[in-house]
């Protein structure tokens, strides 16, 4: 019973710190939503395109990258500017297209296009991977013009048109992908806030469990250890009784963040009994930590 009286006696002094409470259960929300607006799914990701030429190819390309699902094209005049346009992150991600890029498609060159994102953006990966699928269809088609070329002295936009309609002619191919174990009406793809408020959850919890640390130094100076151990207590009560603590206000802040981000966002946490024994066994970890 004195162990829980202490363990008590923290949680309710966490409970009365304006300051702590606001790191405890106000700023995890705020970067859960700062991060699932960022990085999550459901934004238009804007792409800078500087194409200096009017071609036939060129255009075709920029419209085709217009086409791409949730981008937006940014249109930049010089290099330069879209360097700056990715560096400021006014665009996600850039695109150069080089000069005499029809012409070098034309007589059987290779035209070297330049992707441009800060290191480390999820937002530019997902791009690039977007770019790669609307260039590689140009490229399919360039390629088959000069197969034809080779076989026969044919004009190269005579085959280009006619290599164009067979390309839409082409019947895709759907794929459709299923997560074995889990019932088809089930499935669906993660939210927009699932990855922050996983990473949220252990990051505040250990962080919370440490900074925790600096209040067994504060019992000691304002002598409440010294008080305890006058009484007819165990140090071994006392330490139950301080671990005890830590691990309530750990397990308080992971269960606030599974509960809130799951009914303010709509987080999937799966099986409650694994997310709930995933959460006591880190706030074991962080209140070692603590301790």
């Amino acid at each position: 019973m004195k162990a829980l009286a202490i363990a008590g006696a923290n949680v309710r002094r966490l409970l009365r710190d304006r300051t702590g409470l606001f790191f405890v259960f106000v700023f995890p929300i705020v970067i859960i939503i700062t991060i699932g607006a960022v990085f999550g799914g459901g934004f238009v990701a804007r792409l800078g395109v500087v194409s200096p030429g009017d071609g036939p190819l060129e255009s075709e390309l920029v419209e085709r990258l217009g086409r791409l699902e949730d981008v937006e094209l940014v249109h930049h005049e010089d290099r330069e500017g879209l360097i700056e346009a990715v560096e400021r992150g006014t665009v996600e991600a850039g695109l150069l297209i080089p000069e005499g890029y029809d012409e070098t498609l034309r007589t059987g060159g290779e035209a070297e296009l330049s992707f441009l994102a800060r290191p480390g953006s999820f937002a530019a990966l997902s791009l690039q991977a977007k770019l790669d699928l609307a260039v590689s269809e140009q490229a399919a088609v360039v390629r088959a013009v000069r197969f034809a070329q080779s076989e026969r002295d044919v004009p190269f936009d005579v085959v280009l048109e006619v290599a164009r309609r067979n390309a839409a002619a082409i019947a895709a191919v759907e794929v459709r992908t299923r997560v074995a174990g889990e019932p088809e009406d089930e499935i669906g793809g993660e939210g927009r806030f699932d990855f922050g408020a996983a990473q949220q959850l252990i990051l505040f919890m250990f962080v919370t469990g440490v900074s925790a640390a600096g209040q067994l130094i504060l019992s000691r100076k304002l002598g409440v250890s010294r008080r305890m151990i006058s009484t007819p207590t165990s140090v071994r009560t006392v330490l139950l009784g301080e671990a005890l603590g830590r691990f309530g206000v750990v397990m308080v802040q992971g269960l606030f963040i599974v509960g809130a981000s799951a009914l303010l966002f709509g987080v999937n946490w799966g099986d409650p009994l694994g997310t709930g024994v995933i959460v006591v066994l880190f706030a074991l970890v962080a209140t070692g930590a603590a301790m």
